[in-house]
């Protein structure tokens, strides 16, 4: 997994292999983070098995579900996006306050 900068972000609607996965969590009460991370994950996955097959869905979701809620609440900033496709992953630390959203489609979704 990559860290994009704000350069990258522009490169990443060029470079892209759908499905694309953008995720979006926002910092908060470590309490909850957690379970707010799980139920992102399982937003994407929902949202990826009504368009393509289980074995597509494994091979997009494996990376993103080896990421831990531990690891997000040690990255600073307001929150965290997420972007995976079939040829990409990496994250940018968001410096504006975000909503959580999982969002698959043909292309990353770059604004909150």
């Amino acid at each position: 997994m990559i860290e994009f900068k704000q350069k990258d972000l522009k490169e990443l609607l060029s470079v892209q292999v759908g499905p694309c996965v953008s995720l979006y969590l926002a910092k908060g009460d470590p309490n909850v983070l957690d379970f707010r991370w799980r139920k992102i994950k399982r937003e994407a996955q929902h949202l990826l098995s009504t368009q393509y097959s289980l074995e597509q869905v494994q091979q997009i979701m494996k990376p993103i579900n080896e990421i831990s809620s531990d690891w997000l609440a040690s990255v600073n900033g307001y929150g965290v996006a997420l972007f995976r496709d079939q040829a990409t992953f990496g994250f940018y630390v968001t410096r504006q306050k975000i909503l959580d959203r999982a969002i698959v489609a043909s292309s990353f979704h770059l604004k909150p």
